[in-house]
């Protein structure tokens, strides 16, 4: 239940976010479309590289910089952005999808109480 919580509330998350840039750069043509396909491809970008060090023994902060490092070289074959904008994306889109699961999570705590083990 958790994991499905988790990856649903940073996908919404992932979408809302590419939705909003993708109107501010101007994108008005299948904006939705594309902020759907860069949501799912981040997602699976951040598992594929979260599943990868977790195998690795690495920190979750290797996860975080091989998730930005993959997802600025296939997000630069999808739209042209200036450098402060490839740099900022992947870096913002993740912290409103945590922001997300977090009001998600806490919304569920309070609807269906506290999770036991």
């Amino acid at each position: 239940m958790f994991t499905f919580l988790y990856l649903l509330s940073n996908l919404v998350g992932y979408f809302l976010s590419f939705n909003f840039i993708l109107s501010k750069l101007k994108v008005s043509e299948q904006r939705i479309k594309r902020s759907s396909y860069l949501s799912l491809l981040l997602l699976g970008i951040q598992l594929v590289s979260s599943t990868l060090c977790e195998l690795l023994v690495i920190d979750d902060l290797a996860a975080l910089l091989l998730t930005i490092i993959i997802f600025l070289a296939v997000i630069r074959k999808f739209l042209v952005l200036t450098v402060w904008q490839t740099i900022l994306i992947p870096i913002v889109v993740p912290i409103i999808g945590q922001l997300c699961f977090v009001i998600v999570f806490a919304f569920s705590i309070k609807v269906f109480g506290p999770i036991t083990v």
